[in-house]
């Protein structure tokens, strides 16, 4: 194999007849659903499967609201691929919640030592607390996050086509497919599939 490949699904929502997990997603019929994953030079699947693709990881975290859903984490633009959800933000409305939801946490780290010694009131609870709840978000969360976002993307925990492969949903594909060639630095082709089994399994 020459160079490396990024393998990419895309459908509507209306029109798509996929697994059940995205099928529950409150999307408009409109919203685009993608599937992409990556093939090393070598012909092994996975964006972790090279340096290449683990290059082109770290320049998509480096873009992204990154959420840990194991550790209940929310940060900014950070590599490593621990995070589960990447926000890709659109202006300052999500970037500005990331910040204030660490002042919610360190509030609700005092009301819990609080509350064993006296009565305290209980902090407001935080719109990102819903973030973690993946695939049931609200339909007032998932709008919310897709008019202040480019895209949002899963990483698909299949394994089917090696470590670390995303799904995306978004209102803006060109957005996001115009970012996936930056991402890649012009390291790899790009091949579009009109079958999500036309991706080659690991």
């Amino acid at each position: 194999m020459d160079c490396s490949k990024i393998y990419i699904y895309t459908d509507f929502f209306k029109d798509f007849n996929g697994s059940e997990k995205i099928l529950k997603k409150p999307a408009a019929q409109g919203d685009s659903y993608s599937y992409i994953s990556f093939q090393s030079e070598k012909g092994e699947m996975g964006f972790f499967s090279s340096d290449i693709g683990k290059m082109i990881c770290d320049n998509i975290y480096a873009e992204c609201i990154c959420v840990d859903t194991k550790k209940r984490k929310i940060s900014l633009y950070e590599d490593g691929g621990a995070s589960s959800i990447l926000i890709r933000p659109k202006g300052n409305v999500l970037i500005d919640l990331v910040e204030t939801y660490r002042g919610y946490i360190l509030d609700m780290k005092k009301y819990e030592v609080i509350k064993r010694k006296r009565f305290v009131e209980r902090p407001s609870s935080h719109i990102f607390d819903e973030v973690f709840l993946e695939e049931k978000w609200s339909g007032f969360f998932y709008d919310f996050i897709m008019e202040n976002s480019w895209y949002v993307l899963e990483k698909n925990r299949s394994g089917e086509h090696g470590q670390i492969s995303f799904e995306s949903y978004t209102r803006n594909q060109e957005i996001l497919d115009s970012d996936l060639k930056s991402f890649c630095c012009g390291s790899s082709e790009f091949v579009y599939v009109d079958s999500f089994l036309k991706i080659p399994f690991d």
